[in-house]
Formats: structure tokens, C-alpha cells, sequence
């Protein structure tokens, strides 16, 4: 077990993927959430027969015509200052 040691409060998104990074990085890590499930707002759940997906709104006003596609259609090749205005 490693010396260094972080402590991260959400299991979100962000704090899954930080808790992953400090891992292969070295540090020992652990992974706070007041949540009966991990995923923050990237999550779903059933209810009354229904899929409710309540991470979808992260791609609210990414149609066509945005920065963000126009970026050669890549997401992955997109400044980060084009996702998110």
C-alpha cells in the first residue's frame, strides 16, 4: 500500500476519474459519496416503467451548428473551451 494517500469526496464523473488517475500515479486512494450509486449526474435510473437519463443535458446546445461539431466532428479533437460554450 502506498505512503500517499487521497481522499475524494464524490463519485462522479470527475472523482472516479481522479480516484483512477491517483492510483495509476501511485497514491492510494478512497472515494467519498453520499449517494447509494457512483456516477453523479451521469446517471439513469427506471422509474414507472420509464429510462430517465439524467446525464443527457451535458449535450443540451451541441447541434450542428455549434463550436463544438465543427471541431471536424471529433469530439475528442476539441478545445475544452468549445465544449462548454
Amino acid at each position: 500500500m502506498s505512503d500517499k494517500t487521497l481522499v475524494i469526496i464524490g463519485a462522479g464523473l470527475a472523482g472516479l476519474s481522479t480516484g483512477c488517475f491517483a492510483q495509476m500515479n501511485g497514491y492510494s486512494s478512497r472515494i467519498l459519496e453520499h449517494h447509494s450509486q457512483p456516477g453523479g449526474v451521469a446517471a439513469a435510473w427506471k422509474r414507472h416503467g420509464y429510462l430517465i437519463d439524467g446525464g443527457i443535458h451535458f449535450l443540451m446546445g451541441t447541434g450542428p451548428a455549434r463550436r463544438c461539431t465543427s471541431c471536424t466532428g471529433n469530439w475528442a479533437s476539441c478545445p475544452a473551451h468549445a465544449v462548454w460554450t
